[in-house]
C-alpha cells in the first residue's frame, strides 16, 4: 500500500486508502445481509464478485488519489456484502460441528497471497507496479465464482424458511449504515486536518454515526450487554486493534526504518501463516469449551500489537 499511494503522489492521505475501503464495507455488510436474508446468499455472492472486479479496475488504473480511493470504496462495498453472503452460505450448508473447519478453510485462502503477495508486489514500482498489484487478484475472483456456483445452486443456498425477526426494516438499516459511513468519514477527515475548525465536522460525524451505530448493531452492543451484544462488541474491538495496526505496519517499516517494499511486506506473510495456524487449531478443537481460545486470542493480539508499537521508535531495530 505505501508503494501504491506513493504512485498516486498522496502519501499524506495514506489513511484514506484503508478508510475508503472500510467505510463502504459497513454499507455492504448491512445491504448484503438483508439481500441474503431475502433471497439467499447466491445472488449477492455472485453479483458482488463482479462489483469487486470493477473496484479492482478503478484502483489498478488510478493515477490520482481520488480515483484510487473511489476504486477502494467500490471494493469495500463489494467485500462487505460478499463476506456476509459467504458466512450465510457456510451456516446453511454445514452443520454446527463442521462450521469451525469451514471457517478454517476460508482462512487458508489467505496463505497463498500472504506468501506470494508481499514479495511479488514489492518488486513493482510506479504506476505499472501498482496496476499489477491491484489487478493481480482479478482472475482468481472469476475462478472463485465459477467454483462456488454448484454449491450456490443447492437447496441450502435458498432463502431461509423462517428468517429471524428484526425490528428495523432492511431499507431503514441500509439508510442507517449510510449515515454511519458518512459520520465516520467526517470524523476521519477532521482528524487529518488538526485545526480548530475541524471540531465542526468531527462533532457532526459523531452525531451522525453514534445513534446509527446503536441501531445497526444488536441492541445493547455499545454497552457490551452480556451475550451476543458483548461478543459482537468485543469482536469489533479486536478487529479494530488488529487491522488498525496491520494497516500502518508496512508504512512504518518503509518510512521510519527505510525497508524495501518486499521486506516491509514480509511481516504480513508471517501474519497470514499465523492466522491460518490459529484457524486450524480452532477448527480441530473438538467438543471442548471454546472460551480459552477467545481469551488466548485477545492476549496474543495484545502482545503482538504491543510489540509492533515499538517500531514507532526510530532507534529500535526493525
Amino acid at each position: 500500500m505505501p508503494t501504491a499511494v506513493r504512485a498516486v503522489h498522496s502519501l499524506r492521505l495514506y489513511g484514506w486508502a484503508f478508510t475508503g475501503f472500510l467505510i463502504p464495507m459497513v454499507v455492504g455488510n448491512v445491504t448484503g445481509g438483508a439481500w441474503a436474508d431475502r433471497a439467499g446468499p447466491a445472488a449477492p455472492f455472485l453479483a458482488t464478485l463482479g462489483i469487486f472486479a470493477v473496484g479492482l479496475g478503478l484502483a489498478g488504473k488510478a493515477t490520482v488519489m481520488p480515483v484510487f480511493v473511489a476504486g477502494r470504496a467500490v471494493q469495500g462495498f463489494a467485500a462487505g456484502a460478499l463476506v456476509v453472503a459467504l458466512y450465510v452460505l457456510i451456516v446453511r450448508a454445514y452443520d454446527e460441528q463442521l462450521r469451525p473447519r469451514a471457517f478454517a478453510l476460508v482462512s487458508a485462502a489467505w496463505v497463498l497471497p500472504g506468501l506470494l503477495g508481499p514479495a511479488d508486489r514489492g518488486r513493482g514500482h510506479g504506476a505499472s507496479g501498482v496496476a499489477l498489484g491491484v489487478l493481480g487478484p482479478a482472475p482468481a475472483r472469476g475462478a472463485r465464482g465459477m467454483l462456488v456456483r454448484p454449491a450456490l445452486r443447492s437447496p441450502q443456498s435458498a432463502p431461509a424458511s423462517r428468517a429471524m425477526t428484526i425490528a428495523t426494516p432492511a431499507g431503514t438499516r441500509t439508510c442507517l449504515a449510510v449515515r454511519l459511513a458518512v459520520g465516520v468519514a467526517l470524523v476521519q477527515w477532521a482528524g487529518q486536518q488538526l485545526r480548530w475548525l475541524s471540531v465542526v465536522p468531527a462533532a457532526t460525524g459523531v452525531l451522525l454515526a453514534g445513534p446509527a451505530l446503536g441501531r445497526v448493531l444488536p441492541l445493547g452492543t455499545p454497552r457490551l450487554r452480556p451475550g451476543l451484544p458483548a461478543a459482537i462488541g468485543f469482536r469489533d474491538l479486536l478487529a479494530g486493534i488488529f487491522f488498525g495496526a496491520e494497516a500502518f505496519l508496512p508504512l512504518t517499516l518503509s518510512t521510519t526504518h527505510g525497508l524495501s517494499p518486499t521486506l516491509a511486506g514480509l511481516p504480513l506473510t508471517f501474519g497470514a501463516l499465523g492466522w491460518f495456524v490459529g484457524s486450524w487449531v480452532q477448527g480441530h478443537w473438538g467438543q471442548r469449551s471454546r472460551y480459552p481460545l477467545v481469551r488466548a486470542g485477545f492476549v496474543l493480539v495484545a502482545v503482538g500489537v504491543g510489540g509492533q508499537s515499538l517500531l514507532a521508535v526510530p532507534g529500535w531495530p526493525a
